[in-house]
């Protein structure tokens, strides 16, 4: 017996619906004027079929999925062209997997036996106050095989989700796998297979990597399998599909018992969003808890390399310097989702611009691991990024009084803050990776009013001037200036320093505990600002 005479009997259970049956639903009237555009390339007497909704590619409860699915199927009935049809086909999975299984004919005689004329394929997804419902036409028969007829944009739907599964963590990866890869193959080309490679964005942590590599494993499964609605020529059959990157972002969100998660996908333009909400009992002990109070979840380790080649073999701890200072920069480049990995440089040049970075993104937490060949200082560096900077944070306006510094010249930063008064303060991030506090000589941070100018160290405050490290003829080094809208405690940063640079390089801390420190601040309410500048000993 043929595969077709296999699968006749269930073919004609489908039903076919000839009267609206919602046709007093709210969702039916939202889809309505939507629905004239599915039928718009279909003539009189067409049939087409609905792809049968599977929860999971949207990780939503079944019952809402066949609410979805009799909103449209009224909406595309009342719209419907003379003579015109819409079959449901909820018993096609089962069929098609049937058919695959043999080798008889090709899936497409399933659709042709039914006479139905082009598929309607429907994809739904979570959304704040509801659900977002989009559908896109497909051509079946042979002269139009794979070929998109028609789109619906995502029309939005109310409904309250609370009530929504919470599911075991790999089932729910698995939901959000198969979802984002059905969304992202609907808006990049519907007829194609993709072999994925994925490149992991966003924020990190050991529970959102475990759950991000299993929700990868499904999206890339699902993107190298050829949509259900396609057969593919036979002459095309042994091809391997074509490669692309696949950019995935995932956020965690601790809610108790359970843990949501929001993710992104991207390929080339098109881009999928889809949730999932997990039990917490289902998260592995080890990456437990989560947060302390709820919330989004922590950011976990980054990584990154920082590689210096000085054109000259100058001190050993400005040459360990400069790699750190770049292998920083990557981190925050990558933490913020701006590049990052890697950075490589061999002059002063590199170093200052490198050090302007930690403006915008912090490291800390910082674990280091020394991977020096010869002719190069090389620094790996794992930790956390936290963004500096928000809606509540000053307006700071910094710079040096000058560029290059000769042994004895002070070092003096020029402050203005804007939109409002700060608490600030000024430490100096030495050749050697430490930090000293030079101003102010208290505890406390220094209060500026808006609008007003102030130089640190100020009339007060001990003088500082400045000095390459001992042997060295040039140093690049950089002042800190802290400005934030609450007070803190600038001596918490780093101890004020000595009177002579080889007594601020004895009390200083490293600049990793300085991060650290600077770190645990409110840093939506804070500005950091990076001056680099050189150091020159006397000629």
């Amino acid at each position: 017996m043929t595969v077709l005479a296999r699968v006749m009997p269930l073919l004609i259970a489908l039903t076919l619906l000839s009267a609206p049956a919602v046709a007093g639903d709210d969702w039916t009237r939202s889809l309505t004027e939507p629905a004239l555009r599915l039928w718009a390339p279909v003539p009189e007497g067409a049939r087409i079929a609905l792809h049968p909704l599977d929860p999971d590619q949207s990780g939503l409860p079944a019952t809402l999925l066949i609410r979805v699915e009799r909103a449209l199927t009224a909406a595309l009935l009342d719209t419907a062209p003379a003579a015109s049809s819409v079959l449901t086909r909820r018993d096609l999975p089962a069929v098609w997997e049937e058919a695959e299984s043999f080798a008889d004919g090709p899936p497409r005689d399933l659709l042709a036996a039914a006479a139905v004329d082009a598929l309607v394929v429907l994809m739904v997804s979570e959304q704040s106050d509801g659900v977002s419902v989009a559908a896109t036409l497909i051509g079946v028969q042979d002269g139009a095989l794979g070929e998109v007829l028609a789109t619906m944009p995502p029309i939005p739907l109310a409904a309250d989700l609370e009530r929504a599964d919470v599911v075991q963590a790999r089932t729910g990866a698995r939901r959000l796998g198969v979802a984002l890869a059905e969304t992202l193959r609907l808006a990049a080309d519907p007829a194609s297979a993709v072999a994925a490679r994925i490149e992991r964005r966003g924020r990190y942590s050991p529970a959102a990597d475990w759950f991000a590599a299993m929700v990868a494993e499904h999206l890339v499964r699902r993107l190298a399998t050829p949509p259900l609605y396609v057969a593919r020529p036979l002459s095309r059959l042994g091809e391997a599909p074509p490669a692309r990157i696949v950019r995935l972002e995932l956020d965690l969100w601790d809610q108790g018992a359970r843990v949501d998660v929001q993710a992104r996908a991207a390929l080339g333009a098109a881009e999928a969003h889809g949730t999932a909400r997990v039990a917490l009992t289902s998260i592995p002990n080890g990456f437990l808890p989560l947060t302390r109070d709820g919330g989004r979840v922590g950011l976990g380790l980054y990584r990154a390399v920082g590689a210096y080649s000085p054109a000259q073999r100058t001190d050993p701890r400005e040459v360990r310097f400069a790699a750190r200072v770049l292998a920083r920069a990557a981190l925050v480049e990558d933490g913020l989702g701006t590049g990052g990995g890697r950075q490589t440089g061999g002059t002063a040049q590199d170093v200052a611009a490198a050090m302007r970075s930690i403006a915008r993104g912090v490291p800390h937490e910082e674990i280091w691991r020394d991977r020096s060949a010869a002719g190069a200082e090389v620094q790996e560096l794992a930790g956390r990024v936290a963004r500096v900077g928000g809606g509540g944070a000053p307006l700071l306006d910094a710079t040096v009084d000058r560029a290059l510094y000769r042994p004895g010249e002070p070092l003096r930063a020029r402050v203005m803050v804007r939109g409002g008064r700060a608490y600030i303060a000024a430490y100096a991030w030495q050749a050697d990776d430490t930090v000293v506090r030079i101003a102010p000589q208290g505890r406390g941070a220094r209060l500026l009013e808006a609008e007003r100018r102030a130089d640190l160290p100020g009339p007060d405050d001990a003088q500082v001037t400045a000095a390459p490290l001992p042997g060295s003829q040039e140093t690049v080094e950089a002042l800190l200036v802290v400005a934030s809208a609450v007070p803190f405690a600038a001596d918490a940063l780093a101890p004020a320093a000595g009177t002579t640079p080889e007594g601020s390089l004895d009390i200083a801390v490293q600049m990793s505990a300085f991060l650290d420190a600077f770190a645990a601040l409110d840093l939506s309410r804070v500005s950091l600002a990076v001056l680099p500048y050189r150091t020159r000993s006397g000629e």
